[in-house]
């Protein structure tokens, strides 16, 4: 096997122990596009992208009404 230039990041990065003991959820970490106006921006951007009328383009729209609607506001969401 060759030589990498960089170091694999399972060989940089280590668990916490709380972490691997199953004591912290993962979930604490993960982060909530519900409250991420990141998230939305992002997610408008790729929509725009999308060509007009795709099942792609669809989707995203879809996606963005379901977790705008069962989440934060858009006026909260856009007004930060």
């Amino acid at each position: 096997m060759p030589t990498l230039p960089w170091t694999p990041w399972h060989k940089v990065v280590s668990l916490r122990d709380d972490l691997r003991s199953g004591e912290l959820s993962l979930a604490v970490f993960a982060p909530n596009p519900r409250r991420n106006r990141l998230f939305h921006q992002l997610l408008q951007v790729l929509i725009e992208l999308a060509p007009a009328g795709s099942e792609e383009r669809a989707f995203m729209e879809s996606f963005s009404n379901h977790v705008v609607g069962r989440g934060v506001g858009a006026r909260r969401l856009f007004s930060e």
